[in-house]
């Protein structure tokens, strides 16, 4: 089986539906992984700069990218890798002005049993962090 990485524009061309060829060899490559002929396979690392495309160039409000997110996350013809923890992200995501990032960290810490080492006072809102006084 062929196995495939995907990039932040595929996944944004998606989303947006701003481009109808991009789009339809998107779902071209959706309708194979749903026939078991490859594996589209999306890391965490996409997901990030995809919340970021959105939310900088295309100005998408942070709700909207929340559900954009979610959908793509749960869908069972990608291979999200870390999904469990992006489900996570996103919840928290949604309720807090935290970046998806530090998000992420604090989360793959935990899971850890480990610490966060920042300056970022936004660790706060997340609860069990270490943070440096930047005094």
């Amino acid at each position: 089986m062929n196995h495939i990485y995907i990039d932040t524009n595929v996944i944004v061309r998606f989303i947006i539906k701003d481009n109808k060829q991009q789009n339809r060899k998107t779902r071209e490559y959706i309708a194979l992984s749903q026939q078991k002929k490859v594996v589209l396979t999306i890391l965490t690392e996409i997901i990030l700069e995809v919340e970021y495309v959105l939310r900088k160039t295309y100005k998408i409000p942070r709700e909207d990218i929340t559900k954009s997110l979610e959908s793509v996350v749960e869908m069972s013809y990608f291979h999200v890798m870390d999904r469990d923890i992006l489900k996570q992200a996103l919840v928290i995501y949604k309720s807090r002005t935290v970046d998806l990032i530090d998000i992420i960290l604090f989360l793959k810490a935990k899971k850890a049993g480990a610490d966060v080492l920042s300056f970022d006072k936004d660790f706060g809102k997340l609860k069990k962090y270490i943070r440096l006084s930047s005094k």
